[in-house]
């Protein structure tokens, strides 16, 4: 869901009967709305922010005067007091989950088959839209709530993807119930902004709503609307709205569930099943801190009189307490507060298990230099889930891209003109750069190729590649172009068909300066020999020309001459 261009004020309508009959406060404070903002309060670590006492009892606005502290019989229950401590574990989860799907080495690479063209533009129209950081941010909330949307707009030649809160979207109609496939959507939440009322001096802070329709044909959004009207039927005719026709002929919206159900429009999300542990976790951690922070500030107990103390006790440093027989600091026992850190771990351990989720000591599996056999052993049962996701989030990435493609080709009533930047090839040897304007292409097939989660190690690939070569007798088992893909990303280009281009320009050349060394060392050759023959020729002349100076004597034997 996105803003497709500036919208201009059009005069209050009814602009569509399934917007206009529920109140707006029906979806807002709606028990899914509910559910699903007490499940990103998790994500988010907020879940006690609304607890009106701390953990030592005392309530917000009070401090040391609260309620809670002066009365002696007063017992502040643990679901009324906020940890002091906290081990957030649905954020922990949520985002480990997030970097193995789609985190530094996990993100897939977008190809088009037999359409190079088609590949080199729906690469660059995803650049352009910010595509990754879009869907790792839809990862986040949809691990956090078990869904989200996913939609876009091409604003000014510019294309742009939007990520949508599952809590403030709402189907109104599905084009298709079984594929999720949306028909209408209605993007509504509340919020606080300070206005001036007619004679107040003061700014006062009010509740507004947000409303914005999605249709096959039309955006619609409104101005901000007052509770007093969020609550009226007629909404929607009651305030002034702006509308853009985009004429896609679909609904610009890919609807994401975390995990497939088939029963819900909302999944699962990464921490299904885990709150009451987690709650039980901050409870626990923030007693063992407020008792550990107890043990360094001890109550001194002198055993004197009872009848010594006053009526409220006063803890830590400066205060003492009146007992009989001697004195002594008043201190928990360690063993406690290991009691305790035992179980934390063992809850840990628990909201793993059911999440599906590792969490190993780096330092460990670092120190060991694990193979990537051996590493997707340690993380099997995450992988698994990893692939539901990666299904799930690569799915949606790809309906998205279809879309924007079949608008970018013009196969939709709507015109629009979509402005990329033009593809720069790197400069040659004595030449520029060359730039090329890119082509949408025919296909519009585009696919996601997803990169193993432990890539094998150069030791591993040497090892396999070692013993292919002696199981076929020493034959080459790979092929230039697979030894070219394999290293072009080590050596910071991507590209194997420049890299493959390069070398065989590189190879031609190579063969270019060995031709004509030869033919120069040819020539220096010709050169020797003709010399040698000429140098030959001339002592056989002269030879000869000796032979028939010494007359009587036989060819065979040159007679032996003595000098003086």
């Amino acid at each position: 869901m996105s803003e497709v261009v500036p919208l201009h004020p059009e005069p209050a309508s009814r602009p569509m009967a399934a917007a206009a009959g529920p109140r707006l406060v029906g979806f807002t404070e709606s028990e899914r709305a509910q559910k699903l903002a007490t499940l990103e309060s998790y994500y988010r670590c907020k879940q006690y922010d609304s607890r009106p006492y701390s953990w030592d009892g005392s309530r917000d606005g009070y401090g040391a005067a609260s309620p809670g502290l002066q009365a002696n019989n007063f017992y502040i229950p643990e679901g009324q007091r906020r940890p002091c401590t906290r081990i957030d574990m649905p954020r922990r989860i949520v985002k480990r989950l997030t970097s193995f799907v789609l985190g530094h080495g996990a993100y897939p690479t977008i190809i088009v088959k037999g359409d190079k063209k088609a590949e080199d533009y729906v690469r660059a129209l995803a650049v352009a839209a910010r595509l990754q950081a879009r869907l790792i941010e839809a990862r986040n909330l949809g691990g956090a709530e078990g869904a989200v949307g996913l939609g876009f707009a091409i604003v000014n030649g510019k294309p742009r993807i939007r990520v949508h809160d599952a809590r403030h979207t709402f189907v109104l109609r599905w084009e298709d119930r079984d594929e999720l496939i949306p028909g209408a959507v209605l993007e509504t939440y509340s919020y606080k902004r300070y206005v001036f009322e007619k004679g107040g001096e003061r700014p006062q802070e009010r509740k507004f709503w947000h409303a914005r329709l999605f249709t096959e044909t039309s955006e619609i959004v409104w101005e901000p609307i007052p509770e007093s009207l969020a609550r009226q039927p007629a909404w929607s005719a009651m305030v002034k709205h702006r509308r853009v026709d985009h004429n896609f002929g679909f609904c610009p919206i890919v609807w994401v569930q975390n995990t497939p159900n088939s029963t819900d429009i909302d999944g699962e999300p990464d921490f299904e099943g885990t709150l009451d542990k987690i709650d039980d976790m901050a409870a626990l951690s923030s007693q063992v801190s407020k008792g550990t922070r107890a043990n360094v500030d001890p109550t001194l107990v002198v055993k004197d009189t009872p009848g010594n103390n006053s009526g409220v006790i006063h803890r830590g440093t400066g205060h003492a307490l009146y007992s009989e027989k001697g004195a002594e600091y008043l201190e928990l026992k360690g063993d406690s507060v290991k009691t305790a850190i035992e179980w934390l771990v063992f809850q840990q351990k628990e909201v793993e298990a059911t999440t599906q989720t590792v969490f190993p000591d780096p330092e460990k599996v670092a120190a060991k230099a694990q193979s990537a056999a051996a590493l997707r052993m340690v993380y099997m049962p995450m992988l698994s889930h990893c692939d539901i996701l990666r299904d799930q989030y690569g799915h949606a990435a790809v309906d998205l891209l279809k879309m924007m493609l079949r608008v970018c080709k013009g196969e939709t009533p709507a015109r629009v003109v979509v402005n990329l930047p033009p593809r720069v090839i790197e400069e040659r040897e004595g030449e520029g750069p060359r730039v090329e304007q890119l082509e949408v292409g025919q296909s519009d097939q585009a696919e996601l190729v997803w990169p193993p989660y432990f890539p094998d190690t150069l030791q591993d690939i040497k090892t396999g590649v070692e013993a292919a070569s002696v199981g076929t007798g020493g034959r080459p088992v790979v092929s230039q172009q697979t030894a070219v893909r394999f290293v072009a990303p080590l050596v910071g280009n991507p590209d194997t068909e420049e890299e493959l281009a390069r070398i065989a320009a590189e190879e031609e050349k190579r063969a270019s300066l060995e031709e004509e060394r030869l033919d120069r060392e040819a020539q220096r050759t010709g050169a020797m020999n003709q010399r040698t023959a000429e140098e030959r020729a001339r002592v056989q002349v002269a030879s000869s020309s000796e032979k028939r100076a010494t007359p009587g004597v036989s060819p065979e034997k040159t007679p032996k001459i003595e000098r003086s």
